[in-house]
C-alpha cells in the first residue's frame, strides 16, 4: 500500500488515468463522478511529490489501535498524533487509494489531502487483523 501511495506521489499526472479508469469500471455515482473529474484535474497540475519513508512507531501505533478497532468493533479514527485515513471493505490496494484520493463524501478532501501533502514525509500502514462493523480488508493509514 506504501509503494501505491507512492505512486501517486511520485508521478501524479500519470495516475489520473488510474482514476478515469476506477469510475468507469466502477459505475460511479455522479458526486463520485464529479469528485473524481476533480482529483484529476488537480493530479494533472501536481508537482511529483517525494516518497514516503515507512515509519515503525507509527506502525505500531497503528496496529494497537486495529487491534482495539477489532475488539470493540469501532469504526472510527483515533486520537494518535497523526494525520490519519480509514479505508473499509476495499479488497483491492488501489482501489483503496483511488477511493481515499477521489474522497466524494468528505468536504475537506481529507484523505485526499493527507496523501497529497508536500510536508508528509512519514507514513504507517496497518491491515486490521479481523473485520470492523462487518467489514473485512481494513486498513488505517498514519502520516506526519
Amino acid at each position: 500500500m506504501i509503494d501505491e501511495i507512492n505512486s501517486v506521489r511520485t508521478n501524479p499526472s500519470g495516475y489520473a488515468t488510474y482514476i478515469q479508469d476506477y469510475i468507469v469500471r466502477t459505475k460511479a455515482d455522479k458526486p463520485t463522478v464529479a469528485a473524481a473529474n476533480e482529483l484529476i484535474s488537480v493530479l494533472k497540475k501536481l508537482q511529483p511529490l517525494g516518497k514516503l519513508k515507512f515509519n515503525a512507531k507509527m506502525y505500531r501505533d497503528a496496529k494497537a489501535y486495529g487491534q482495539k478497532m477489532v475488539k470493540r468493533n469501532l469504526m472510527q479514527h483515533s486520537d494518535l498524533p497523526y494525520n490519519e485515513n480509514l479505508s473499509f471493505g476495499i479488497e483491492n490496494i488501489r482501489d483503496v487509494i483511488v477511493d481515499l484520493l477521489i474522497d466524494a463524501d468528505i468536504a475537506d478532501r481529507g484523505h485526499r489531502n493527507n496523501i497529497l501533502n508536500p510536508d508528509i514525509t512519514l507514513v504507517a500502514v496497518n491491515e486490521l487483523d479481523g473485520k470492523v462493523d462487518g467489514y473485512s480488508f481494513c486498513y488505517i493509514q498514519e502520516f506526519r
